[in-house]
């Protein structure tokens, strides 16, 4: 069945059956009715119904008033329960941002703890090789031991050219010395053979 719909009369006229006189009110509306209907009737009527009409119209008044009272308090909550519901709709918006921005500032944290692992990886890679200052004074050290040994080498090339060049002097004298013996026991052997024959002729 479809919900029957409640209007602000019906709230006004619930609040006051619950509070114990709105049937009275409507009770004291029809006495008033009935009292008036009769002075009518009954022009001669005493000064007691006469009072009596104005008493139940002061007690209506009175209903009035209160239930104007009463709607301008249900107005005013109404009033508030909308500021209050507008606060919560706008309590729940921010709620929601924050929560994007949160979500946010995680995704961040996650990609900087992702960096800063890698990070880590790449500093401890990078700690097993040495620096820049001890790879510069080791490269100047093993330029300084090149020179050390290109000089050591230039030394050694003179040397053995000075040592090369005094053998093939020693080889030139030595064959000097043999074309030199060589020449001379030829010249010898010659003397000899000479002086063979003017012996054998004498």
């Amino acid at each position: 069945m479809p919900s029957e719909i409640v209007t602000e009369d019906d709230v006004i006229r619930k609040r006051i059956l619950l509070d114990g006189e709105g049937a009275g009110d409507e009770k004291r509306v029809t006495t008033l009715l009935k009292t008036f209907v009769k002075w009518l009737h009954d022009p001669q009527a005493d000064d007691y119904t006469f009072h009596k009409m104005l008493a139940l119209i002061s007690q209506c008044e009175m209903a009035v008033d209160k239930l104007q009272v009463v709607k301008k308090m249900n107005e005013q909550e109404s009033k508030n329960y909308q500021k209050l519901h507008s606060d919560i709709e706008k309590e729940i918006e921010e709620g929601k941002k924050r929560i994007e921005l949160y979500k946010k500032q995680l995704d961040e944290a996650k990609v900087i703890k992702t960096n800063k692992q890698q990070y880590d990886v790449i500093g401890k890679i990078i700690r097993q090789y040495p620096s820049k200052s001890e790879t510069t004074e080791s490269i100047a050290k093993l330029e300084k031991e090149i020179a050390e040994l290109r000089k050591r080498k230039t030394a050694l090339d003179e040397d053995v050219s000075q040592k090369k060049r005094q053998f093939e002097v020693l080889v030139h004298s030595i064959q000097q010395l043999q074309h030199d013996l060589l020449h001379q026991n030829t010249n010898t052997d010659t003397d000899e053979k000479d002086n063979t024959e003017e012996m054998d002729t004498s």
